[in-house]
């Protein structure tokens, strides 16, 4: 399977740059210093629209991008207003045609953070109505058992699940990339990746990963495009 590059990007002139390098897929939000929230309905109305205008779509004919559908930074707990305004942006990314949401939910017993079901059963339930795929976000990081954790998500119809360990630790992520095969559901790794030690990924044979390829400047996160350019290399030489 060839090799493929989802690049993170924290504005809508990043989204665009990134799509015409030739970035296979995008995630879309706004706000680095906060882990990424929701991009103002606005920019991702116009986005969309560039988007399409370039044909960064998939065979589909969806635009071939990940929307985060997260209100707020924090943790992953949401008021019911919150909540709300998580699902109904998820319909409105639908409705401009992406082809993916990316969010989670946790709640927390007896102080360790665990999966909302309820909730996540809620945003599945938009997502299938709307021909949307969910993917769960680094809110899996903070499970106290992420091999359960995966296991579970597999089991509701999640189709991808973000993660940092490879980053966080390096075995426990060769065990998830396992388990994921068996449980039949993607992981997309991510956090840190960049051209200095994305082979190891590689190696490991991962065939997807995550990268926002960026730095700050000035207070701002913004798309390296050297770094995008060397990451994509990457994904090229293959042999």
């Amino acid at each position: 399977m060839s090799r493929r590059i989802e690049v993170c990007v924290f504005s809508l002139e990043d989204a665009l740059v990134a799509a015409l390098a030739g970035a296979d897929r995008l995630e879309v939000c706004v706000n680095y210093d906060l882990g990424g929230v929701s991009m103002p309905l606005e920019d991702l109305a116009e986005l969309a629209h560039k988007l399409k205008e370039a044909n960064f779509i998939n065979a589909q004919g969806k635009i071939r991008a990940v929307v985060m559908c997260r209100p707020r930074g924090g943790d992953f707990c949401y008021y019911d207003d919150e909540f709300d305004e998580l699902c109904l942006y998820a319909e409105k990314a639908a409705s401009m045609g992406f082809e993916a949401i990316v969010s989670g939910m946790l709640r927390t017993i007896v102080g360790n953070w665990e999966l909302d079901i309820q909730r996540l059963s809620k945003v599945l339930a938009v997502c299938e109505k709307h021909n949307l795929e969910f993917v769960f976000h680094r809110a899996f990081d903070e499970l106290k058992d992420p091999v359960l954790g995966l296991q579970r998500l597999a089991s509701m119809g999640v189709n991808r699940v973000l993660t940092g360990w490879g980053q966080r630790d390096w075995s426990m992520f060769l065990t998830l990339l396992e388990q994921a095969k068996q449980f039949e559901i993607d992981l997309l790794p991510g956090g840190g990746i960049r051209s200095n030690n994305v082979g190891e990924y590689w190696s490991a044979g991962v065939t997807f990963i995550h990268s926002a390829a960026g730095r700050s400047l000035r207070g701002n996160f913004l798309l390296d495009q050297q770094e995008l350019k060397a990451l994509l290399l990457s994904r090229n030489n293959e042999n």
